[in-house]
């Protein structure tokens, strides 16, 4: 899961491109320094409208506290 989440922060072409992520079922994947990855991609503008984290034990607080204004629409797109 690290690889992936750090993949998405260097990689420029998912900040406009990746609309959709679905990361559920992935328990505990996000608690550590996997997350990390994710959560510096979910702070930079970006395209993603839609982010499925079920089951990966990763508090919605800790998202919408990433996420800025700078994805979603609305908390239900989480």
């Amino acid at each position: 899961m690290m690889a992936l989440c750090q993949s998405l922060v260097n990689n420029g072409q998912f900040r406009t491109s990746l609309s959709h992520l679905d990361l559920s079922g992935n328990p505990g994947s996000l608690l550590a320094e996997g997350g990390n990855g994710l959560f510096s991609f979910l702070n930079e503008p970006n395209a993603l409208g839609h982010l499925d984290l079920s089951g990966s034990d990763c508090a919605l607080d800790m998202v919408s506290n990433y996420c800025s204004n700078h994805c979603f629409r609305s908390s239900r797109d989480v």
